[in-house]
């Protein structure tokens, strides 16, 4: 299953949705051009809402704008031990010119 990415603009209530209605327990957060600009985790919203933030916050506010990722195409055992050196479940990988293809989870 690949996932669908959240615009930026998006209120972080989509972000919080896309997560539970995921076993990947990660949202992608890209523009229309699939161009990946972040990731959302159930840490990233918690730290957003307890700085302040709502569910109405644009999630480009509460993301991680500095993801893991990894190349789409990248050998399985190179993916693996980037997410086990990384310390994730899960990270988007992305075709050369950065745009999301699909989230690979442990």
């Amino acid at each position: 299953m690949t996932e669908r990415p959240i615009r930026p603009d998006a209120p972080l209530v989509e972000a919080v949705r896309a997560i539970e209605s995921s076993r990947r327990r990660i949202a992608v957060v890209a523009v229309d051009d699939g161009g990946l600009l972040g990731t959302h985790t159930d840490g990233d919203i918690r730290r957003c809402l307890l700085a302040g933030g709502s569910l109405e916050t644009p999630v480009s506010r509460a993301m991680n704008p500095d993801p893991v990722r990894a190349e789409n195409g990248s050998p399985d055992g190179y993916l693996i031990d980037l997410l086990r050196r990384a310390n994730v479940m899960a990270l988007p990988l992305v075709d050369a010119e950065g745009r999301f293809q699909r989230i690979v989870h442990i």
